[in-house]
């Protein structure tokens, strides 16, 4: 039951990768500023290592829809998880070792959405479609006379031809934008296993105790697409997970006067910032050009006979 969440959010994904509008492959590389403290039975929690910065390397592939919905999996890294080990269970709580744990490998998934582009630059776009309605109108009084001669032929080409023109000037000179992308999901750990280990050496028990060792954890964030005219240049992500499994531990330990029980808990979240570079894996389907009708032809040999003239 412990990964189901994220199971389920991996079936949707997979089943809804089959029919992707948009489905995109992005490499990471971030920097993961994570904390985790630690309850020794009913003491205040403390955090013995405060604040640890680490790399994170990591990838995603995001699916969306064209109206921007979307769902995501990705494979994460983390180093959240604290060593700390102790002998007496007494005074296991002011007399301990501690150390930073491993970088763990984690999947990740959950639902997306990512905004209509932002552009920077509106006051050129502005200039960019004031400029090619001028055109148009232009080229329009300039063809008066041909329409006039020519016919239909004239009037309906050489419009489709400089409203062409037109939409490919403003899509070209559209500049920078920035989509917005939050996101919320669930991560699994598979590497996640117990969290307490009990040795003994020289006739003495040594425990050590895994904090922040979570394998389910709810992690949210949002990302900022950047990009130029209508090409995707970078991403960056802003990230945050929490841990909400297998963070507590009990060691029961057999006395001839009364067992002594010591319950240690933990808690940990971090905070991540990543750049990514999305590769578009879909590409768009080429439109069939549309077959010549030889009525067009015949009129437009008409009209270069009166030009030519």
């Amino acid at each position: 039951m412990k990964p189901a969440i994220l199971l389920i959010l991996g079936s949707v994904a997979l089943g809804s990768i089959a029919t992707a509008q948009r489905l995109t492959l992005m490499p990471q590389l971030g920097l993961e500023n994570s904390k985790t403290s630690i309850q020794y039975n009913n003491a205040p929690s403390f955090s013995p290592l405060g604040g640890q910065m680490s790399m994170t390397p990591g990838a995603r592939l995001d699916y969306k829809t064209k109206a921007g919905h979307g769902v995501f999996v990705a494979a994460g890294t983390s180093r959240s998880t604290v060593s700390y080990n102790f002998s007496n269970l007494e005074t296991g709580g002011n007399t301990y070792q501690v150390s930073q744990g491993d970088l763990k490998l984690n999947v990740q998934s959950g639902y997306m959405f990512s905004s209509k582009p932002i552009y920077f630059n509106k006051t050129a776009a502005g200039k960019n479609k004031s400029s090619a309605s001028k055109s148009l109108a232009t080229a329009n009084e300039n063809n008066t006379g041909e329409r006039s001669r020519c016919g239909a032929y004239r009037s309906h080409c050489g419009k489709n031809n400089v409203e062409n023109s037109k939409t490919a000037a403003v899509e070209k000179d559209k500049g920078w934008f920035v989509s917005v992308q939050p996101s919320i999901g669930a991560a699994y750990n598979p590497g996640a296993n117990e969290s307490l280990d009990t040795k003994t050496s020289a006739s003495q028990n040594m425990y050590s105790y895994k904090a922040g060792n979570w394998n389910l954890a709810l992690v949210s964030g949002i990302g900022f697409e950047f990009g130029k005219n209508v090409e995707r240049r970078f991403t960056v992500n802003v990230n945050y997970l929490k841990g909400i499994t297998n963070l507590d531990e009990k060691i029961t330990s057999p006395s001839d006067a009364k067992p002594i029980v010591t319950n240690l808990s933990s808690k940990t979240s971090s905070w991540t910032v990543s750049a990514g570079i999305p590769i578009t894996l879909n590409k768009k389907k080429k439109l069939a050009k549309p077959e010549p009708q030889p009525q067009l032809r015949s009129q437009q040999s008409k009209c270069g006979r009166y030009k030519a003239a």
